[in-house]
């Protein structure tokens, strides 16, 4: 509950509190009229609690003068769900006609807040995309990651993920050089000392234009995917697109001679944490 001295006699105004699970939880019998919970939001929140990531800033806790919760429900059902204090700022007195203005702005999107954090360098949206696509590999797994976790990953996987972006830019025609390709990619580089072979297949496929007979299976490749480009978007598609990419580079570096072009159906490039257990058909 609210002290009745924080509410009444009082204009709006704010402090820094530690919160913990029981205050949270006291605090959330006062919440009524706020939007539906957003239980993966929480989950994500209370991963960040629990690591230590989670920073007080100007957006904290807030109530009306009625000592009704108008902001921050999701962020004290994570300090229960994680079981952790938090050290957040929590505004008193606010009136209640600002419900419906709450976060009604336009909200950053993760490369522009790590960007701004100024430690990874500038970020760009089509990199994450990247970052993405490789770490959920062949299955397309996805999870949603908090700020910290990404950043923690880019940080890790960032040159090889740029190595991608560097060898396949956006280029015409479309097709060639999406998340899912520069996925596959970005996981073997690592798996090549000689970054040269990787530089090659990526300017093929880029061009279409071969210089032996080795690279005729990159040439087919990039028709399949240039085939493709209608079903990019679909799981179906950007699978294929993963399987494919993945079997021919796989065919190219080791120099086999291929006729027939067929998808990977299991990964074929590990990352340095992943075992091959993880992958077995």
């Amino acid at each position: 509950m609210i002290a009745t001295n924080q509410l009444s006699n009082h204009e709006p105004y704010n402090q820094v509190m530690e919160i913990t699970p029981i205050i949270a939880t006291q605090w959330l019998e006062n919440n009524e009229g706020n939007r539906r919970l957003n239980w993966n939001y929480i989950a994500q929140l209370a991963r960040d609690m629990k690591a230590g990531c989670f920073v007080c800033t100007h957006q904290g806790i807030a109530f009306d003068n009625q000592g009704r919760l108008i902001d921050g429900q999701h962020r004290l059902w994570a300090i229960v769900e994680a079981g952790v204090l938090a050290r957040m700022r929590v505004f008193f007195n606010e009136p209640p006609d600002n419900l419906h203005l709450i976060d009604g702005a336009c909200p950053r999107q993760k490369a522009d807040r790590m960007t701004i954090a100024q430690t990874l360098g500038t970020v760009r949206s089509n990199e994450l995309a990247t970052l993405r696509a490789m770490v959920g590999g062949i299955g397309m797994a996805t999870r949603r990651r908090t700020l910290q976790e990404e950043m923690a990953l880019f940080e890790k996987h960032r040159a090889v993920v740029r190595f991608a972006h560097e060898h396949l830019p956006a280029t015409r025609p479309a097709g060639l050089s999406n998340a899912t390709i520069r996925a596959v990619i970005a996981r073997a580089r690592y798996c090549f000392a000689d970054p040269l072979v990787l530089e090659r297949f990526c300017e093929v496929l880029r061009t279409g234009a071969s210089a032996h007979d080795g690279e005729h299976l990159i040439v087919l490749l990039r028709n399949h995917l240039l085939e493709l480009r209608k079903d990019g978007t679909t799981l179906w598609g950007r699978q294929r697109q993963y399987g494919l990419v993945s079997r021919a580079l796989l065919a190219y570096c080791r120099y086999e001679s291929l006729t027939i072009l067929r998808a990977a159906t299991f990964e074929l490039f590990l990352l340095p944490e992943e075992s091959p257990a993880e992958f077995a058909a």
